[in-house]
């Protein structure tokens, strides 16, 4: 469980629930400002229509596998606040299955074919990532 700031007690909202299902190396993690390369699946809860989740963005299809995905560069300051928070706890070759509520998501309003207040999972596994104004090294 991760917040901005672990000092701070709050609400089940407050915070995105992560499993790490691979661990990565070296002691450094991106900050705010940093840009990154992801490999990532971002869908909904499952359901009955969706068993695994309904997809709605990321760079692999199919089954989730860094070797055969592509990888995305973004600044860490661009994604929705609860991302970032995973991002900002991740160690290089990370692998982490992220669980974003609503209020760290996208909140109350629709967004494109996300419903407002769901609850968002990612796949995440953390490639790379460089200071601003930094060129990051080529991947593969």
């Amino acid at each position: 469980m991760f917040s901005l700031d672990p000092t701070t007690e709050g609400a089940a909202s407050d915070y995105i629930y992560v499993k790490k299902i691979t661990n990565g190396e070296g002691t450094e993690t991106p900050i705010f400002t940093d840009s990154v390369r992801v490999v990532y699946q971002g869908r909904l809860l499952p359901s009955k229509s969706y068993p695994k989740g309904f997809v709605f963005d990321g760079t692999v299809y199919g089954e989730y596998s860094p070797v055969t995905a592509y990888t995305k560069r973004q600044a860490v300051s661009n994604t929705i606040l609860g991302y970032a928070t995973a991002l900002q706890n991740m160690h290089k070759g990370d692998y982490w299955r992220v669980y974003i509520p609503s209020e760290l998501g996208y909140g109350t309003s629709d967004y494109s074919t996300i419903p407002g207040y769901s609850i968002l999972v990612f796949d995440l596994t953390l490639i790379d990532f460089s200071p601003v104004g930094e060129e990051m090294k080529p991947w593969r």
